[in-house]
Order: structure tokens, then sequence, then C-alpha cells
């Protein structure tokens, strides 16, 4: 029931635009040529605050990280598996949230952290162990994520821009006559 103009009107136009958008955020913002600051991380992301701090004791007092990722208490984990089972996952800044960041960006590296509260998640904590940091070149996977996060932004400010005026029309002399 919908007409070629409609849909590309209501769809395809749209849907273009976005598009295009993405891309020149993705090359002003995120140019592939570029390098990206990472930090190699081993991270816990547990329910609870108690829980979380039982994790920071354990993994302080030698537990290795693969038990401590398998306790029925950790939600997720960032680690890679690798054969020498030593190799530990490198995070775009941006990429898990301003809480994780804060630390994963900042800390010195080799200390285990303090329970973080997850920006995203209530009532999960981080405990993050930072290995090293480095300028690298994005992955694929999180360019895009950053490009939609850089997106939603610029679009939610669009939308409540100060810049935006909303004209009442009908209140005028004529109004009624535009409603026809």
């Amino acid at each position: 029931g919908i007409t070629v103009k409609d849909l590309k009107k209501l769809y395809l136009e749209p849907t273009l635009v976005e598009e295009k958008l993405r891309e020149q955020i993705g090359d002003r913002d995120y140019p592939t040529t570029d390098n990206f600051t990472h930090a190699q991380v081993q991270a816990l992301l547990v329910n609870g605050s108690d829980n979380a701090t039982q994790m920071k004791t354990r993994w302080e007092n030698g537990e290795a990280f693969g038990a401590l990722s398998s306790d029925s208490a950790v939600a997720s984990y960032l680690r890679d598996f690798a054969s020498d089972n030593t190799t530990a996952n490198w995070v775009a800044e941006g990429i898990k949230g301003d809480a994780f960041d804060g630390y994963a960006f900042s800390a010195t590296p080799g200390v285990i952290s303090d329970p973080i509260q997850d920006s995203d998640d209530a009532g999960k904590y981080w405990v993050i162990r930072v290995v090293t940091r480095e300028w690298r070149p994005l992955t694929e996977s999180d360019r895009t994520t950053l490009i939609g996060d850089a997106y939603d932004k610029w679009l939610a400010e669009a939308k409540e821009s100060k810049d935006n005026k909303i004209v009442y029309y009908l209140d005028k002399k004529g109004g009624a006559a535009k409603l026809k």
C-alpha cells in the first residue's frame, strides 16, 4: 500500500543520508590511516561490589586469571585465549564505556584496580589489570562501533539544539485553513 515515491522519501533517502553522514564522521574522527590509543588488559566484569572486592583479593593473592574468569560471579571478561595462555585483549579507547576507560587509559600498568562501577550496567563492577598501552590501528569492528556512537551523539545533539525552533502556525491568522 506504499508508493515507490513514498518508499524513496521515507526509507531510501534517509538511509543514504545516514550512510553518508557515518562515512563523513568516520573519515573525520576515525581515519583508517591513523593509530588510536589501545590498552592491553585483563578485566573481569563482576556481579556485585562484594564479589568484585573478593575477585580483586583473590587475584592479588596470586590466583590465576583463568580460574577467576570461570567464577560464577563473573558476568564477562576480556582476554584472548592464546596457546601460551598469557595474551590479553587490546581494547580501543571509547569501546567499553567511561568507567572502564577512566582506569584502563590512566592507570599504572600491572596494578589491579579496585572495583569500578560499570557505566552501562548497574550492579556490575570491573576489576582491571592494564598490561600496557600503545597506539594501534582500529579494527574494523571497533571503528564501526566508534563511528556509530559518534553518529548517535551527533543525532541526539541535533535534536536538542537551541537553534531548533518550534513555530505554531495554527495559532496565527489563517492557521485553521492550513489544516485543510
